[in-house]
């Protein structure tokens, strides 16, 4: 009995089952990275709307952190608070599975005239 293909074609499985694993890892440091960047800009657009900016100054600041996904901000004043939600897409390196919603929300106290 010849196995002379049998090593090849356990290598392709390998390598493929290797491909797959190395691109499930890649997505979730970008899932990580993306979590940071969301983080911050949630942050510094509460930052800003709880000083009374305008949104599109909010708007642009978002755009310059993750200007290849999409996202949305949410104010809301509660109490002397501005709590703003900042959410994006991102999508896996992996072909077939999609992506994710990375959501971040941050709190800042609204600042009065003064």
């Amino acid at each position: 009995m010849r196995d002379d293909g049998s090593v090849t074609a356990e290598l392709a499985i390998g390598m493929t089952a290797v491909t797959i694993v190395l691109g499930f890892g890649v997505g979730l440091v970008q899932i990580g990275q993306a979590r940071l960047q969301v983080g911050s800009a949630a942050a510094s657009a509460a930052r800003l709307l709880a000083r009374d900016e305008e949104p599109s100054t909010v708007a642009a600041m978002i755009r310059a952190t993750r200007p290849e996904t999409r996202y949305s901000v949410r104010r809301a004043q509660e109490g002397g608070l501005s709590v703003t939600t900042v959410t994006v897409w991102r999508e896996l390196p992996v072909v077939g599975v999609g992506g994710v919603t990375v959501r971040a929300s941050a709190t800042a106290v609204t600042e009065g005239p003064g």
